[in-house]
């Protein structure tokens, strides 16, 4: 962003003049203004950046949700298998005393 842009230099001109009405000089009205432009920007900036934190870690959950429920009963699965198939057919002999 550059004070040549038309939207920056017409607001700059606003503000300066605003500020010209509430007694300031011009030359600090000019730089109130620019200081005052920056902190939009900078506030701006900030709400474009939690914007795009927050939508990310949505999109992430969205994403990972759905992949650890599928891990997790494939886990569960396998260890079932795994479980069945390692104590093998139970034998008569195994069960104890009657």
């Amino acid at each position: 962003m550059t004070s040549s842009a038309p939207a920056v230099g017409e607001r700059l001109a606003l503000t300066s003049a605003v500020l010209m009405a509430k007694g300031m000089d011009a030359l600090s009205a000019d730089r109130a203004s620019l200081r005052l432009l920056a902190g939009a920007v900078a506030r701006e900036a900030t709400v474009i950046a939690f914007d795009r934190a927050f939508a990310s870690s949505a999109l992430l959950f969205v994403v990972a949700a759905p992949v650890l429920v599928t891990i997790k009963i494939g886990l569960t699965r396998h260890a079932a298998r795994v479980n069945t198939g390692a104590r093998g057919p139970r034998s008569e002999a195994s069960n104890g005393p009657d």
